[in-house]
């Protein structure tokens, strides 16, 4: 994988936090891309499977925002085999899971807990959508 300045930073800040991380920026700075990395690359290393969730506000945002830019920063590292489209759900042979839903009701929201959460473009997301979330 290719590593910005951006992702540096973002790995420092996860590094330094076991609660929240806030990544601003302009537009096309590299925020979803260092994200998703990091994210990545922790997935990988969890010795017990967990569950991350990278979630925005519909779902042809996610497909054509973080779904992309996922399987862009992967790159090389990205496997076909553990992708399950009709589920975006990406399957690591370690157990754990990264899986893209959308946050465009409240019902979509509730339900089981997971281990790391993104919200991408959280400022979309309205505020009782986003509390729920992160009290899962």
């Amino acid at each position: 994988m290719i590593y910005t300045p951006v992702y540096y930073k973002t790995q420092d800040a996860i590094l330094k936090t076991d609660r929240f991380v806030s990544s601003v920026g302009g537009t096309r700075s590299g925020k979803t891309f260092a994200m998703l990395q990091c994210i990545f690359e922790l997935a990988v290393q969890d010795e017990v499977p967990t569950i991350t969730s990278v979630v925005s506000e519909t779902f042809p945002h996610l497909k054509r925002g973080a779904i992309r830019d996922f399987q862009d920063t992967l790159g090389e590292y990205w496997d076909e085999k553990c992708w399950s489209k009709g589920e975006s759900i990406y399957r690591l042979p370690n157990g754990s899971i990264i899986e893209f839903f959308s946050a465009d009701s409240p019902a979509k929201v509730h339900g089981p807990a997971r281990d790391r959460l993104f919200i991408n473009e959280v400022q979309t997301i309205p505020y009782e959508i986003a509390r729920q979330l992160f009290v899962r």
